[in-house]
């Protein structure tokens, strides 16, 4: 009884609330009745995130932009809701896959809602997280891309977001002042 969205609430309630067995009960109720519908997903996905639960959010994430509809805005809105929480998640391959697509689909003729800065942003994060994925195996290559980025973005307060903080994670001091 409800709708998907009613009981991934509640289960996002249980979980915080310490009780796992009711939150597993709305958890199972909330995946029947999301029906692969992506808004809901989508909105679910939201829950989590108001719940502090970036795991399971993130897993809603990618069920919406699985099942979104590629040739509408919805695709979009999922897959950058999806792109985010893997950039939080530091899964880097994924987050820069996903930006790429984002990117392209802004660059597109077909998509309509874009900006030019709307793309950059897109951009920025897709390289930043190509960056930040070869850097264990290739350094000079991922400098490379973070000093491209740096290059084209220096004006831009959008390094402050996530270029930043992203270089000061990953040990990449001396960078970090160089470009600050």
């Amino acid at each position: 009884r409800g709708t998907a969205e009613h009981h991934a609430h509640l289960a996002v309630t249980y979980r915080r609330a310490g009780n796992a067995k009711g939150a597993a009960e709305h958890e199972a109720l909330a995946e029947k009745l999301s029906l692969g519908y992506a808004p809901t997903c989508s909105r679910i996905g939201d829950l989590y995130i108001y719940g502090g639960d970036m795991k399971r959010a993130s897993e809603w994430y990618r069920r919406a932009a699985q099942v979104a509809d590629v040739t509408s805005n919805e695709f979009i809105a999922t897959l950058e809701n999806y792109a985010r929480s893997m950039m939080d998640e530091r899964r880097w391959d994924i987050a820069a896959s996903c930006y790429e697509a984002l990117a392209q689909s802004y660059a597109s003729e077909q998509f309509s809602g874009g900006s030019l800065s709307t793309y950059a942003k897109a951009r920025l994060n897709a390289d930043l997280a190509k960056a930040l994925a070869v850097l264990p195996e290739d350094r000079a290559r991922a400098i490379a891309l973070l000093e491209g980025i740096h290059r084209n973005f220096m004006t831009d307060g959008s390094l402050a977001d996530d270029f930043f903080p992203l270089l000061r994670q990953a040990g990449l001091t001396t960078e970090l002042e160089r470009w600050f």
